[in-house]
């Protein structure tokens, strides 16, 4: 049973014997004293629960893992510490002394008090609150924030989960045949291993297979994607404790010549020690068949030197350097050194047997087509083989293939036999592509009742969609009606090629007049617009005014309803009528009404403003009635309905009231200040928190605003607040990753690191060695960007022994900064066992 459930029902029980024994008369209510802490007795608005170690890292308490005995907690009221509290020898903890309801706490652990070694595990990474790690990383302190409720009911739900050490995965690979004949089966075996100090939670395997092997089965059964002709298998072999290790098995079929490579990659979600013996590689060999001509390059990556090669078994090289030409049968082997003098080969030699070539032939021969179109190449006599054209086809393995060249080509293909003793035969043809046609015709643009030609280009003869063919691609057009209306026309060339061009004939409508109406007040100017003449166009309007603008000015004198018309006339001699109606609304008449013209500084008087349909106060409000604090003149403006408008105005008197002044503060998250009102000279003064002192000690972690009030024996009374401004402190959602050196050899590298991911509130960080921070202030040439939230410290050396380090983590402007203590593990290099080299072996003739 989690442990808050319990306490929760050892709680309970003890309620019901408690009113039990006193409704007895068994013990005497009033001298059964209640202290803080002790269960025995009821609590009121209680809350605690667990501080634990979170063993496997997912930020969830899991059956096994303990309590942390003896973490100190805080307890804060809006920046204010309430209480302090040490968890007991399961780990648990309570605050269940003066709790108020309905009250925002939060629930601090300082850097100090972290227990020793230890990491805050990940925020509420489940799904579940019982089980859930509930803080958050927040100025450097781990941070659980909650709010009471409104009845008395305790909630044991808060935990606080941390973790310790890292993993170090080790894969190693073996199979149980080194030579075998293509469709023979290989098995592999991967070893998986924890050799680090903590567990590896969510330990995946990712196995990918050589093109040249097919997968048959695996042991267990592992999880298998197809890409293209390679196969992923994958496993999720779950949590490995320190020193536990993993066995699995894939049984495959060879499918390829060469020397086959099995190589498998395994990841855990925590942070490892190092990743550079993630990998484990294996091979087997199955013969090349050489054919007469060919010849194959097997060749190494550049990073290995001292590259001897050696066939049939020799003691005497036959080559040297990082690729080899291998034109005769025999067994080649290589030698090679890696990593600073540390040996390594191929683990699998290199076979090449000696091995009729098919008689192909493409049909048609040499094809002609115009350019755009397609023909289909057919290849016959690859009988038992695969195919492969030249062509970027969809069916570029197939007999028949289907090409479209926009130039004259060549295509080939190659048959390649699948049976043993045979090789490759090439045949190819000529597609002889004459050019495509350009076709155009051209659009016109005319008016109602004219005529025109539409014109085509492009070849020797046009044949246009009504129906008219000719060689001089002109085509008369007399269109009756206005509209759109399109034609096409296909043109040919003298090859033969031909292309479809197409084209609109637009005749244009009559002219659309429209005149604007307009509303406004009496004694106002407005302009009444007339549109659909266009260019060159003009407005006749009915008053008598002629204008090429369309624009026509009103003042109105008298409120009504009075009628206007335009005559509107295009350049081209169209014309047509609009109408529009003139509407003067009346003016408006505004008042203002008072509650009261004399009031208290602090109090307000309501202002009701009449006559009008919509208000706007000089204060900006738009509402009939206002609610005033200041003195001086007030006016506003009344719209009436139809949008005119009047000016009322009237003045507020205020009394003197208290005159209070507080300090303002900006502080960096998790730093303690006072707060201070001044000007409550015989009054009483009550801050928001409840506290009646004229200071007020605080510790917030966000920006929070204090407010207080001031109340003198008039009656009179003035509340001040201010704002404290709180910076966020740099902090982050997971430790960083403390990265060692890799080895060359046996000698280490110097490029250890230190990887921050999920920096939060940080613009810039620098390092230092040892415990505590020395180094550079902000603004510093060694600052490091911080970008996405990820900082590295890259090319650190490695050390003989633990080495701490202390990263400093600012804020925007160097405000803020939080102080980061690592330890970077040496790292212990010595030369592995030969290491199995992949060798690429491609065909170069």
């Amino acid at each position: 049973m989690k442990p808050s459930l319990l306490r929760r029902l050892q709680s309970s029980l003890r309620w019901l014997l408690y009113f039990w024994v006193i409704g007895l008369g068994l013990i005497s209510q009033t001298t059964h004293a209640y202290k803080p802490g002790n269960d025995s007795a009821p609590n009121v608005l209680g809350i605690g629960n667990l501080v634990f170690l979170d063993y496997n890292r997912n930020g969830i308490q899991d059956a096994g893992e303990p309590g942390i005995a003896n973490v100190r907690l805080r307890l804060y009221q809006s920046g204010i510490e309430r209480g302090q509290t040490l968890t007991d020898g399961n780990g648990q903890y309570t605050f269940a002394t003066g709790l108020l309801p309905n009250t925002a706490y939060e629930v601090r652990i300082i850097p100090a008090d972290f227990p020793t070694g230890l990491k805050l595990t990940g925020y509420q990474k489940g799904s579940d609150r019982e089980l859930d790690s509930d803080a958050q990383l927040i100025g450097g302190f781990a941070v659980v924030s909650f709010t009471t409720t409104s009845t008395n009911t305790d909630d044991n739900s808060y935990d606080i989960g941390f973790v310790a050490g890292n993993p170090d995965l080790l894969v190693t690979k073996s199979t149980d045949v080194s030579q075998t004949t293509l469709g023979s089966n290989a098995t592999f075996t991967i070893q998986v291993a924890n050799t680090g100090s903590g567990a590896a939670t969510n330990v995946q395997v990712r196995d990918t297979l050589d093109v040249g092997l097919a997968y048959v089965s695996s042991s267990p059964a592992a999880t298998t994607t197809a890409y293209g002709a390679t196969r992923i298998l994958s496993w999720s072999v779950g949590t490995l404790t320190a020193g536990a290790s993993a066995s699995l098995t894939v049984t495959t079929t060879t499918r390829a010549e060469g020397v086959l490579y099995n190589t498998a990659y395994a990841t855990t979600t925590d942070t490892e020690n190092s990743v550079a013996n993630n990998v484990g590689r294996s091979c087997v060999t199955v013969p090349i068949k050489l054919c007469s001509g060919e010849e194959y390059v097997a060749s190494l990556p550049a990073q290995y030197t001292d590259v001897q090669w050696f066939r049939n078994g020799g003691t005497t090289a036959v080559g040297s350097g990082n690729s080899f030409t291998i034109v005769q049968s025999g067994s080649y082997t290589f030698t090679t050194t890696a990593n600073a003098s540390c040996p390594a080969n191929g683990c699998c030699p290199i076979i090449v047997e000696d091995g009729l070539v098919p008689t192909l032939a493409i049909t048609p021969a040499n094809p002609i087509i115009c350019q755009g179109q397609s023909t289909s190449l057919t290849v016959s006599g690859c009988t038992g083989g695969t195919l492969q054209w030249s062509a970027n086809t969809a069916s570029a393995t197939t007999a028949s293939i289907l090409v479209t060249p926009t130039l004259t080509t060549v295509y080939s293909v190659t048959c390649t036999p699948t049976a043993y003793g045979t090789c490759p035969g090439v045949t190819s043809t000529t597609v002889t592509v004459n050019p495509s046609v350009t076709a155009t015709l051209s659009s016109l643009t005319i008016c109602n009742g004219t005529s025109s030609t539409l014109v085509a280009t492009g070849g020797s003869t046009y044949a246009f969609s009504d129906g008219t063919t000719n060689t001089t691609g002109l085509l008369p057009v007399s269109p009756t009606v206005a509209g759109t209306f399109p034609y096409s026309v296909t043109v040919t060339s003298a090859l033969g090629c031909s292309a479809v061009a197409t084209a609109t004939l637009t005749v244009n409508p009559s002219v659309t007049a429209t005149l604007s109406s307009l509303t406004l007040c009496n004694g106002t100017s407005a302009t009444l617009t007339a549109t659909g003449g266009g260019t060159g166009g003009t407005y006749a309007f009915s008053g008598g005014t002629t204008n090429t603008t369309g624009q026509l000015s009103v003042s109105a004198t008298t409120a009504g309803t009075f009628p206007y018309s335009v005559i509107v006339t295009s350049a081209l001699g169209c014309s047509a009528v609009a109408t529009a109606t003139l509407t003067v609304n009346p003016s408006v008449t505004a008042n203002i009404t008072v509650t009261s013209t004399t009031i208290c500084q602090g109090q307000s008087t309501t202002l009701t403003a009449s006559g009008g349909n919509s208000y706007l106060w000089t204060t900006g409000e738009t509402t009939a009635a206002i609610s005033v604090t200041a003195s001086g003149p007030y006016s506003v403006t009344v719209n009436s309905v139809a949008g005119c408008s009047g000016v009322a105005s009237t003045t507020i008197t205020v009394n003197p009231a208290p005159q209070l002044t507080i300090n303002t503060l900006t502080l960096c998250a998790g730093t303690t200040a006072t707060l201070s009102v001044s000007g409550c000279t015989g009054g009483v003064l009550t801050w928001a928190t409840g506290d009646n002192t004229t200071s007020l000690v605080i510790t917030p972690l966000l920006t929070t605003t204090y407010s207080a009030t001031c109340t003198f024996p008039t009656g009179c009374s003035g509340v001040i607040s201010t704002t404290v401004v709180v910076n966020a402190a740099p902090t982050y959602d997971v430790p960083p990753a403390v990265v060692s050196a890799t080895c060359t050899g046996a000698t280490a590298n110097t490029n250890a690191r230190i990887d921050f991911t999920t920096l939060l509130n940080t613009d810039r960080a620098d390092i230092s060695l040892g415990s505590s921070y020395t180094g550079p202030a902000y603004g510093a040439a060694s600052n490091q960007t911080v970008n996405g939230g990820a900082v590295s410290f890259t090319g650190l050396p490695n050390p003989a022994s633990p080495q701490a380090y202390t990263v400093r983590l600012y804020s925007a402007g160097g405000t803020c900064f939080t102080d980061v203590s690592v330890v970077l593990s040496p790292a212990e290099c010595q030369c592995p066992a030969p290491k199995c080299v992949p060798v690429v072996i491609r065909k170069t003739r």
